[in-house]
């Protein structure tokens, strides 16, 4: 039981979060409306979104959404949480055991703290997505075949490696097959041993996925007919990779984006990854797979047009444990060099600044008025001393493994008592208070029809309501309110001050302000 504490108390620093903090209108909403429709409809495979074609994602993550509304009626942020949540402690407990041989004991726990307070996997871990779920298939695919390679490999290992990729595809879509494979003929190129590919990805695991993925598609096409399985198969595949509808950035992009990507520890993963390789300290083949399967997903996803920082994923745990094993060897060589410390040095800084950093910007600039509250302090103020016992560790000790499990400890200590925050500005995150006000608006007089304007995807506000909420264009709106209907209309503040003709349209009519926005009674 000792052994599984730390995830006890991870999850108690991320639980008021998951308590307390409204969905968000761009994916979570989204999902979960797509999910309400799919029950309504008694589709499996075929997904729609307000009628239209929803052939973005696999079905396994929505499933799990329907699961839960079947079963509780409705959907608990905090329940529906565990599904990211639950797949980052796999993650963690998975590379923990994996880099048991390369790592004391002492350095495994740095790797987890390191890669569970990197921005976008602690972030993963708490957002309404697929992507950590996918993450978790694809290390768990990549272990077993790392089991298979050092020859410790079972007989169902060749099946439960093709089972792992599929269901990473079945979450995610093609990464969860491309990101595996490509590391596995890279890893085994690299070692001059890329005739063995057919131990590993051989027959087996060919028709496992095959079988699998016709099953699939068999069932798209009986729900959802021809076009929408060309569209699951190509636009979304294709189309993507060559020329990105959607999410379409230039070939540097997870460079560019690679600072708050993986802060506070970016600085620390460049200089490891760097001076492990300048200095030639990669001798373990452990090292050498965690840094090809970094190097290749972060090259191939470069390749693809369609990105976003949380698509890289799936690579941060190899890339957090690559660095802690070059970590461990410079500290183990007693290499201490003043310069190797700033890497953790910065992200210590930052805490320590973080309480009066917070009390000048809550005073000077207006749009951060809103800091101004117990738990950002209490919260700035607990980073505040981790961030001061970390330089104390860093000048005494000259330990930077124990220096970054302290900045780590202090961040999720914050974390945990910010999250008391959270209520007070559910109304700049989600629509929950929004739809709240409208419905209670519609119940007390008697209006059934919902109307949005600059609003974006305000239709998942139907997760709320029950009902559609029908976006709207200027003419669209202007022609909906003069039939004489009654309606309840969601509209942009920013559009109510700066649009005349709205104003005037709107003028005269009950108003209700719900933070950024206004709920008006035709």
């Amino acid at each position: 039981m000792k052994k599984y504490v730390k995830y006890l108390l991870w999850l108690a620093a991320l639980a008021p979060l998951l308590l307390l903090r409204d969905y968000t209108p761009d994916n979570e909403l989204r999902y979960l409306s797509i999910a309400d429709e799919a029950l309504r409809d008694g589709h499996l495979f075929a997904f729609y979104n307000q009628g239209e074609a929803y052939a973005d994602k696999p079905p396994l993550y929505l499933w799990l959404l329907m699961a839960v509304r079947t079963l509780t009626g409705g959907y608990n942020m905090l329940l529906l949480g565990l599904f990211s949540v639950v797949p980052a402690f796999v993650v963690l407990e998975v590379m923990d055991r994996w880099a048991a041989r390369e790592l004391s004991p002492a350095y495994r726990l740095t790797a987890q703290m390191a890669l569970f307070t990197t921005a976008y996997f602690i972030g993963g871990a708490v957002v309404l997505r697929m992507d950590m779920l996918m993450a978790m298939f694809i290390v768990l695919a990549l272990r077993v075949f790392w089991r298979m390679y050092e020859g410790h490999g079972r007989k169902r290992d060749p099946w439960l490696l093709a089972l792992w990729v599929f269901l990473a595809l079945f979450t995610k879509g093609p990464f969860g097959v491309m990101i595996p494979v490509a590391a596995i003929l890279v890893f085994l190129l690299a070692k001059g041993r890329l005739r063995t590919v057919g131990r590993y990805l051989g027959w087996r695991f060919w028709l496992v996925l095959l079988a699998l993925c016709g099953a699939w598609f068999g069932c798209v096409y009986a729900e959802g007919g021809r076009a929408y399985l060309d569209n699951l198969l190509f636009n979304q595949t294709v189309n993507r990779a060559v020329d990105s509808f959607s999410h379409k950035k230039g070939f540097f992009f997870y460079f560019e984006t690679f600072g708050f990507a993986f802060a506070p520890w970016c600085l620390l993963y460049v200089v490891m990854l760097v001076t492990g390789v300048w200095k030639r300290w990669v001798r373990t083949d452990a090292e050498r797979f965690f840094l090809t399967v970094f190097c290749t997903t972060l090259a191939m996803l470069s390749c693809i047009s369609a990105k976003l920082e949380i698509y890289l994923l799936p690579a941060y745990p190899f890339l957090a444990y690559f660095s802690v094993m070059m970590l461990q060897r410079l500290e183990d060589g007693r290499r201490w060099n003043g310069w190797f410390s700033v890497p953790v040095l910065l992200p210590a800084l930052v805490l320590v600044v973080s309480l009066p950093a917070v009390w000048a910007l809550a005073r000077r600039v207006d749009a951060l008025a809103m800091l101004d509250a117990v738990p950002v302090y209490a919260g700035a103020a607990v980073m505040m001393l981790a961030g001061v016992y970390a330089l104390f560790v860093l000048y005494r000790q000259k330990s930077l493994a124990k220096a970054v499990c302290t900045v780590a400890t202090g961040l999720l200590c914050g974390v945990f008592v910010v999250s008391f925050f959270v209520p007070g500005i559910n109304s700049e995150i989600g629509y929950g208070p929004l739809a709240g006000k409208g419905a209670e608006l519609s119940e007390k007089y008697g209006i059934r029809q919902y109307y949005s304007y600059d609003v974006k995807r305000a239709s998942g506000m139907e997760v709320y309501l029950g009902k559609d909420v029908e976006e709207t264009t200027w003419e669209e709106l202007q022609s909906a309110l003069s039939g004489g209907e009654r309606a309840i209309v969601f509209v942009r503040n920013r559009s109510l001050r700066n649009q005349e003709p709205l104003r005037e349209l709107l003028a005269g009519k009950e108003q209700h302000a719900v933070g950024r926005y206004t709920v008006v009674v035709w």
